[in-house]
């Protein structure tokens, strides 16, 4: 689902008050499906799903639990961006333990995400009403 094309229908932008938090942007697609984008925004967003094609038909069940797994770690403060070199990755250490992927940067985007940056998120405060 990761493609220009897809029209975002609908944005909630969840955020802490807290300093050094990650703010949550979940896209809601015409796909239909769900982006998500962490903190600074220098991992690149997240799709839900990944693909959609038939042939692929990934499991909702799956994708509820890497959605949960992804949010919890960010709440949690156990969500790391990083850019080294030419790669842009995260790292998070959600219920089914640490998880970390990466890509290339785009040549096109290579000056805005100059590296290197690593940035772990504090975790949310937890309230107490």
């Amino acid at each position: 689902m990761n493609d220009d094309s897809v029209r975002v229908d609908e944005r909630l932008v969840v955020r802490s008050r807290a300093e050094g938090t990650a703010d949550l942007r979940f896209d809601i697609t015409s796909f239909p499906g769900v982006y998500l984008t962490v903190g600074d925004g220098v991992t690149p967003r997240f799709a839900f799903p990944v693909c959609g094609c038939d042939a692929c038909d990934e499991d909702v069940a799956d994708l509820q639990r890497m959605l949960t797994e992804l949010v919890e770690a960010v709440v949690g403060g156990t969500f790391t961006e990083f850019v080294d070199g030419d790669h842009v990755g995260h790292v998070l250490d959600g219920g089914s333990g640490e998880q970390m992927s990466w890509q290339l940067i785009p040549a096109v985007t290579r000056d805005e995400r100059s590296g290197p940056y690593r940035r772990t998120y504090a975790p949310w405060p937890v309230r107490s009403d």
